[in-house]
Order: C-alpha cells, then sequence, then structure tokens
C-alpha cells in the first residue's frame, strides 16, 4: 500500500472507454452492445427510466455483478482493462481509483458505527496512514462537505438525509478518486436539498480535478450536472450528444418521454419551493 495520495495524472487518456459490452444472466441479455466514453475531468451523464440498465452498467463498471452473470466486451479504466482483471486489482481500483455514491445513503452506511470511522474505511483500506494523519484527512474532508467536526462522532441516525449523503460523498472522496459514480444520488431528497447536495458535489468533483459519471432517471437533475449524457434503454445506448441538445431536440420518444418529465417535474418542484418559502414567510 503507498503511504500518500497520489495527485491526479496530467495523461490525456481516457477516464473511462467501455466498448461493446454485453452481460448476460441466466441466458437473457441485459446490457447489449454498450459502448461509452469518459474524459479525464468531464461530466458525463447516464440517464434512462428504472429497470434500463443504469445500475447494472455501473456494477459492471465496479466488477460488481452477481456470480452468475457472465461480462464480455472491454471496459478500461485510465486505460486499464477491468474485464477478467484479478480480484486483487479490482478491490484495489473500488474505493481508491473509483469512488462511488448511491441513492440511498441510508442504507449504505453502517447503523452502528460513527461517521468518523465510516469516512475513514478507505483510507485504512488502502492507505498506510499514521493514525492522527488519517484523522485530519477524515476532519477535513468533512469539513468539505459542509458538516462540522462535531459530527464526527455521530451515528448515521442522528443526522438528516441530506446530512447523510453529505457523509457519503466525505467516504467516496476521501481517497481523491479520479473517477466518480454517482448512482441516483439525490432522489430520496427533498428538492431544496438535492440543489445544494448537486452543487456541492459538482464542485468537490471539479476541485478534485476527478471524472464524473452521474446516473439519473432526470434529466433537470442531468442537465444541471452534466455536460454530455447517454441515453439507455432496455439495455441498450440509444442517444448521446450534449446535455443540453438531447434534451431540447430528443431523437428518440423514450429520450422525449424523459424531457418532458423534466419539465413537468420542474414546474412542481417550483411551486413546492414557493409554497415551503410562503410556509417559512407566516
Amino acid at each position: 500500500m503507498s503511504t500518500s495520495l497520489n495527485a491526479h495524472s496530467g495523461s490525456l487518456a481516457k477516464a473511462l472507454t467501455i466498448r461493446d459490452l454485453d452481460v448476460t444472466i441466466a441466458g437473457h441479455s441485459i446490457l447489449s452492445q454498450v459502448s461509452l466514453d469518459i474524459g479525464t475531468r468531464a461530466r458525463v451523464g447516464l440517464i434512462g427510466a428504472s429497470g434500463s440498465g443504469k445500475s447494472m452498467l455501473s456494477r459492471s463498471i465496479l466488477s460488481l455483478l452477481p456470480a452468475h452473470a457472465q461480462a464480455a466486451g472491454s471496459i478500461r479504466l485510465f486505460n486499464k482493462e477491468l474485464v477478467g482483471a484479478s480480484d486483487r486489482e479490482l478491490a484495489e481500483m473500488r474505493g481508491r481509483t473509483v469512488g462511488m455514491i448511491f441513492q440511498n445513503p441510508a442504507s449504505t452506511l453502517n447503523p452502528v458505527m460513527k461517521v468518523g470511522r465510516q469516512i475513514a474505511l478507505p483510507l485504512r483500506l488502502h492507505y498506510n496512514l499514521p493514525a492522527d494523519e488519517r484523522l485530519r484527512r477524515v476532519e477535513a474532508m468533512l469539513n468539505r462537505v459542509g458538516l462540522p467536526s462535531s459530527m464526527l462522532d455521530a451515528y448515521p441516525h442522528q443526522l438528516s438525509g441530506g446530512q447523510q449523503q453529505r457523509v457519503a460523498i466525505a467516504t467516496a472522496l476521501v481517497t481523491s478518486p479520479r473517477l466518480i459514480i454517482a448512482d441516483e444520488p439525490t432522489t430520496a431528497l427533498d428538492s431544496i436539498t438535492q440543489l445544494h447536495i448537486l452543487d456541492l458535489l459538482v464542485d468537490l468533483v471539479d476541485q478534485a480535478g476527478a471524472s464524473l459519471l452521474f446516473i439519473t432517471h432526470d434529466f433537470g437533475v442531468l442537465a444541471h450536472v452534466t455536460s454530455s449524457c447517454y441515453v439507455m434503454d432496455h439495455g441498450r445506448i440509444i442517444e448521446h450528444g450534449n446535455t443540453s441538445n438531447v434534451l431540447a431536440k430528443p431523437s428518440s420518444p423514450v429520450t422525449r418521454r424523459l424531457a418532458q418529465s423534466a419539465e413537468e417535474l420542474k414546474f412542481d418542484n417550483a411551486h413546492a419551493s414557493l409554497s415551503q418559502e410562503g410556509d417559512n414567510n407566516d
């Protein structure tokens, strides 16, 4: 293990390159001929309805597929092939080169472990740091996500949903990974908290010089976070391009439905925010 966190490479290589990825489970096709690129320091979206294959693709990148799943094709992470890589190589990649933020932090945070210890876990796993240096990094990361140092000794159930997601972000970013995968990270949050978390995530990713794969079913969220995107349906990539262009001029019926839903959600959220502001002024 290394004793220091390496700075990001200045290489022009892609952060992630997926080519012709097929995933089958019990003979059924789950992902078919998926190809995707994420450049260094890029924020790229993956959007699709529930069951379209988005989360299965993220699990494929992390090599966390079900035991009976079969994958074929190529997944290259900073030019290193992951399909067929050893368990040791994959374990080294998870949490160090790639950080993962999940949809529901309440289900991913250990309910009986204090926040400080949870954020420190990736550091303990991947880096041989002295205890005082590890604590310093954890405390600094907690402060960067907008939480006070006093929360180091808090348990997840003592935090709000937004605070729990901030802890999840801190845990994913504490090792300075070069690629962040965020899978529906704000779905369970109210619209105001959601906006704060999205802005925080974008700022932290950009400051770190990392790349981001942001997975969602909501074009409104995607437009706020990413500059380019891929649309997935039934395990296939059906459209990709500049996020604002895809949203403004969708070329497939699936993308048009997703875009329409984003406009409806935007309208509903605007009314909800106005109502909340009115309540606060009473």
